[in-house]
């Protein structure tokens, strides 16, 4: 074992790829000391798995295709990850996705636990940069970004899938960010459009006292308080960039869609319209 092998950090992670060399010099960069990165690749074609397999801490394996469909898209993002949870060589698991990057002092406050810490669950704040600048926000979201094998029964949801914690567990706060990059519209409307045609397909049958509820009600918030933020975050007096409008819109177009793909009564005029054709 070389010097930089055992500096290397013992945890593991799984990565998602798909066509992602133009992201991935910056995510290396950043996670260069991480011992055991587990590439789950999609049939990439511009050499992501074959740049991937030539770095000395990466193991490149294709996707399970139970859990793609007939392009070789993700259907089920939590099937995926907890089939690379299963190859990883630590219990500790760091979460960082091929768009992102990390920086040293999370790396060291992700060694210091992953050394010494007890096992458990460790949220870590999320920034959108836009040009390299953080945006300016009125709330930053946080997301289990560590967490040991022990403390989880793995991933739930198809998609935006979240960590099923075991009660009980150790839950920590790291003091550092994750820097997530905002995409142009061109290249974020098709895995939008992806998501959304997976969580349509969850909720097909919802019921409609559900539907009002945990869709429409839930969503409506969403839009009318992103609307508010959109407003104040463009008064506060503060330097930066701010969340451009189009990405803005693109995220409420999300939420009207999904509350009108699922609408409940959709199914009645369904079968309406296949007994007309059989009339």
């Amino acid at each position: 074992m070389n010097s930089i092998e055992s500096h290397r950090i013992p945890v593991s992670t799984v990565l998602l790829t798909k066509n992602v060399m133009k992201t991935l010099p910056a995510y290396l960069a950043s996670m260069q000391e991480i011992d055991d990165i587990i590439v789950l690749d999609g049939g990439s074609t511009d050499g992501t798995a074959e740049f991937l397999s030539q770095q000395p801490n990466c193991r490149v394996f294709p996707q399970p295709k139970e859990y793609l469909d007939e392009q070789g898209y993700i259907i089920d993002f939590s099937g995926v990850r907890n089939a690379g949870y299963a190859l990883a060589r630590h219990r500790w698991i760091l979460c960082v996705d091929a768009d992102e990057s990390i920086s040293p002092a999370l790396l060291n406050d992700v060694r210091e636990i992953a050394v010494h810490g007890k096992p458990g669950v460790y949220y870590v704040k999320r920034i959108f940069t836009l040009g390299g600048k953080p945006i300016v926000s009125l709330n930053v979201t946080d997301h289990i970004r560590l967490f040991h094998l022990s403390c989880v029964r793995g991933c739930v949801k198809p998609v935006h899938e979240r960590l099923d914690v075991i009660a009980g567990s150790v839950v920590g706060r790291i003091d550092d960010v994750v820097y997530v990059p905002l995409h142009p519209v061109a290249f974020s409307r098709p895995r939008s459009d992806r998501y959304l045609a997976i969580e349509v397909r969850v909720l097909g049958t919802i019921r409609f006292g559900r539907w009002f509820r945990w869709i429409l009600l839930r969503n409506i918030r969403s839009i009318v308080r992103r609307c508010l933020v959109i407003v104040l975050v463009r008064l506060i007096p503060k330097r930066g960039p701010r969340m451009p409008l189009a990405i803005e819109y693109e995220q409420m177009r999300y939420l009207w869609l999904l509350m009108w793909k699922t609408r409940p009564w959709q199914r009645s005029d369904q079968r309406s319209a296949i007994s007309d054709q059989h009339d």
